[in-house]
């Protein structure tokens, strides 16, 4: 996996049997009032509408012929739908998180089976550090590596990532956050450009990662927020997977001569992920 565009022919995702659903309620035992407040995308999800929305998605990546891997299934990982935060590929390379909610902790061990289809894992878990997938973007054909920082990533678990990638001459730079992961607020595009989402990427953020695109461009401030429009899925260079709420992000990308899909993935959006969350990428052409 040497970038975030290149024709997706195999990835890791999970067929979404062990979803469950999801109340106010619920989320309020799982994260403090100020937390919530944070993530206005937060909200009920029926694992029913999950399930088709996210059935959807996998036929559509089948038919554009990808060959899905799935984790096995874990009882009670209901966020083992989000497959990139486990895991994610660097070149040849999978890597094992370390995950930050202990009750995603049972996730990792649903990848054993996959695992033994790589020639060089790194299991980056255990030491208490925290880095998740979602945080990890490839750029610059595999030689350089954002590494978003926040709750689910933290110093310990960038330089372990950091130090292991450093061995292949592989660049790390680390950027600070405000929300879940870094591709919950940043969404670089094939043409050298990135999108972004300005309430929750601080300004030295911007400043570190402007070396990286030719030109950042705010997305709008209510869709960034509330339908997580930076979690965008390139199926390749020219196509792009979007939620279909998001009708600014979808005009924008088209003003810039994409081929946008847009699909209905709002029950998975109020569990704070979308697209890109639920695909680990393992080989691109």
């Amino acid at each position: 996996m040497l970038d975030e565009f290149g024709k997706l022919c195999t990835a890791i995702v999970h067929d979404g049997r062990n979803a469950v659903d999801v109340t106010l309620d619920d989320w309020r035992e799982l994260l403090p009032p100020e937390d919530l407040l944070k993530h206005p995308a937060a909200g009920p999800s029926s694992k029913e509408r999950l399930r088709e929305q996210h059935g959807r998605f996998r036929k559509l990546l089948v038919d554009n012929g990808v060959n899905l891997l799935s984790p096995r299934s874990q009882k009670g990982a209901f966020g083992q739908v989000f497959t990139r935060d486990p895991c994610f590929a660097v070149g040849d390379t999978l890597f094992i998180g370390g995950l930050s909610d202990e009750w995603r902790l049972s996730e990792p061990a649903g990848l054993a089976d996959i695992r033994t289809r790589f020639e060089r894992v790194i299991d980056l878990s255990g030491d208490g550090a925290k880095i998740e997938g979602g945080d990890v973007m490839v750029l610059d054909s595999g030689r350089c590596i954002l590494i978003g920082m926040n709750e689910h990533t933290d110093e310990s678990g960038f330089g372990k990532l950091a130090a292991a990638l450093a061995q292949s001459g592989i660049e790390s730079i680390p950027v600070p956050h405000g929300t879940v992961h870094l591709d919950c607020c940043l969404a670089p595009l094939p043409n050298g450009e990135a999108l972004y989402a300005a309430a929750v990427l601080p300004e030295t953020s911007v400043s570190r990662i402007g070396r990286c695109f030719g030109r950042l461009t705010a997305l709008d401030a209510d869709e960034a927020p509330r339908h997580l429009a930076a979690n965008m899925f390139w199926l390749d260079p020219r196509r792009v997977v979007t939620p279909v709420a998001t009708k600014k992000t979808n005009a924008l990308l088209r003003a810039r001569g994409y081929e946008v899909i847009e699909l209905d993935f709002s029950d998975v959006i109020s569990l704070l992920g979308s697209f890109r969350c639920v695909v680990c990428p393992i080989e691109r052409d």
